[in-house]
């Protein structure tokens, strides 16, 4: 892009004009990675926290603060959005968890989990980082709390029997602890017992 010059005197000229600073949106699509049989598919208003960082840690300054991203059946937005440029803001970190929780907002780095609400957590792990240029982060999401199975047989038994209840305790057991996106290891830190009810016929020996 050129301009004329206005001075007529050295015949005219020409003075280039630097294309203008646009800003691009910060993107994100998820994957989970899984052998479990958990959950796998995100679901129309799911919701989860988002963290762009200055920096690869989750102890570094915002660039945006509380971030919620909400899935709309086949995409991600996020709120408010996250903006890239050439000249101050270059680069972003971003980390995530799912499903959103308010208290969750202030820091990927020390997280409270509570187990006994069997509720499925994925993290992000390491950061994604994005640029200018590729504004699209690529989240592959991991299962933080682990899936336990178990075989209940009737030995035997020649009556109808029910499965009604299934708790587990011991020393190794812990309700609540605080978890770090970037590893999605947990410290416990209250031992407890998880139970879960059923209501389930167990017909074959």
């Amino acid at each position: 892009v050129t301009a004329c010059s206005g001075d007529s005197s050295d015949g005219g000229g020409t003075t280039p004009v630097p294309p203008p600073t646009t800003d691009v949106k910060v993107a994100i699509v998820t994957e989970i990675e899984t052998r479990a049989v958990a959950k796998k598919v995100y679901a129309n208003g799911d919701q989860m926290n988002v963290w762009a960082k200055t920096y690869g840690s989750s102890a570094a300054d915002d660039i945006v603060k509380n971030i919620k991203a909400q899935y709309n059946g086949s995409a991600w937005s996020l709120t408010p959005d996250v903006f890239l440029d050439q000249t101050k803001v270059k680069n972003a970190f971003i980390y995530a968890l799912y499903p959103y929780a308010s208290d969750f907002a202030s820091t990927p780095g020390k997280l409270n989990i509570d187990v006994t609400k069997q509720e499925d957590i994925l993290y992000s792990g390491s950061y994604v980082p994005v640029t200018y240029t590729t504004n699209t982060a690529k989240l592959k999401m991991k299962h933080a709390l682990s899936l336990a199975s178990f075989n209940i047989a009737k030995d035997g038994y020649s009556g109808a029997g029910k499965l009604q209840k299934l708790t587990l305790y011991g020393d190794s057991i812990y309700t609540k602890g605080v978890m770090s996106v970037e590893n999605g290891k947990v410290a416990g830190k209250e031992k407890g017992e998880v139970s879960s009810a059923f209501d389930k016929t167990i017909e074959k020996s």
